[in-house]
């Protein structure tokens, strides 16, 4: 008798145990219809932004998320958040031009908004907002070690985007990684003004920078880079890919592409969403610095198939300096000192 009441017992409880933890995974996966919108600056190809996004939109295909994309073209972007809005549980943005999405978060308070590339004054105002800055600079630092490491010439240049805190970060740690490895170096410096599609225009602004003896160039990503990358091709000059894996990208440039610092968009995002996916947690009203500690900055230098241009002294180096970034010992500057 005591063994039948026994065995009845030892059921109850697993039943009871199998249903607590089928409600946990039924809670779990609450949000399996959760549908993402991603948009776009631009449109897919551009080897920059919408690049990038397409990068972790597949990401969270793959894992079970229900995503759409929206390319805006280079206009629109008001509109395009709001026709997005509508329609999504989660609106993930990509790239300063969205600098209107505080607006479209209060006529959609229910809808949840990631903004990738830039962040707000007050983000604490803005509960179904979150804002996701990288550190560029401290990809930067490495990179301006290797460009100054290697010149032939004393001079090492960057073609950047806007004037604007993000890149005024990345040519501050750039800088400053350059002169720890050579206190005299020159850095020069001119700017696309946010124009990431004109080929033409990255080949004049590479070519200015040669003209000032630079040897080594930091290069923006999309056509203006590429436009930048063939004229550093055609006089002999190096190049540095800033914020995708250049060498990748462009394979055809790969001989003159010593490294690129990369930004983990495509993680950044996964993750983000993941978290919501999974446990509905949503870090609205902040702003996350996505940076080397987190492991969504490094430095790149293509894949297998890739030519390696730095000897194994420099890339030990580089490793080393990361590392003392990660724990802090180096603090890398956010504007030109």
């Amino acid at each position: 008798m005591k063994k039948s009441i026994s065995l009845l017992l030892i059921m109850a409880l697993l039943i009871a145990g199998f249903a607590y933890l089928g409600s946990v995974v039924k809670e779990k996966h609450s949000m399996s219809d959760l549908t993402v919108t991603i948009i776009v600056p631009s449109q897919a190809g551009d080897k920059a932004f919408s690049d990038s996004a397409y990068e972790g939109g597949k990401y969270l295909t793959e894992y079970g998320v229900n995503v759409s994309y929206i390319e805006c073209k280079d206009e629109g972007y008001k509109p395009q958040m709001m026709k997005a809005a509508a329609e999504s549980d989660m609106v993930v943005c990509i790239g300063p031009e969205f600098w209107e999405i505080t607006d479209v978060t209060q006529e959609y308070p229910y809808t949840n908004f990631i903004w990738f590339c830039a962040s707000i004054e007050n983000p604490e105002d803005y509960p179904n907002l979150h804002s996701v800055v990288f550190a560029g600079n401290e990809g930067s630092y490495l990179v301006g070690y290797v460009a100054a490491a290697m010149s032939q010439t004393g001079v090492i240049g960057a073609v950047l985007g806007d004037e604007d805190s993000y890149y005024n970060g990345v040519i501050a740690g750039f800088t400053q990684g350059a002169r720890q490895a050579n206190d005299t170096v020159e850095v020069v410096t001119n700017h696309a003004e946010g124009n990431y599609n004109d080929f033409q225009l990255g080949r004049d602004l590479a070519k200015e920078l040669l003209d000032q003896e630079a040897d080594i160039i930091y290069v923006l990503p999309g056509k203006t880079g590429e436009g930048a990358l063939m004229e550093i091709k055609e006089n002999d000059a190096k190049a540095i890919g800033l914020g995708r894996d250049a060498k990748t990208d462009y394979p055809q440039y790969d001989d003159v592409i010593l490294c690129s610092m990369e930004e983990e968009w495509g993680s950044a995002m996964f993750n983000i969403v993941k978290n919501y996916y999974d446990y509905g947690t949503f870090d609205g009203g902040t702003v996350l610095l996505a940076d080397t500690a987190r492991h969504y900055i490094g430095i790149t230098y293509g894949d297998k198939n890739s030519a390696q241009l730095l000897d194994i002294d420099l890339t030990a180096q580089i490793s080393n300096l990361r590392q003392k970034i990660i724990n802090r010992e180096i603090k890398v500057d956010t504007a030109v000192q």
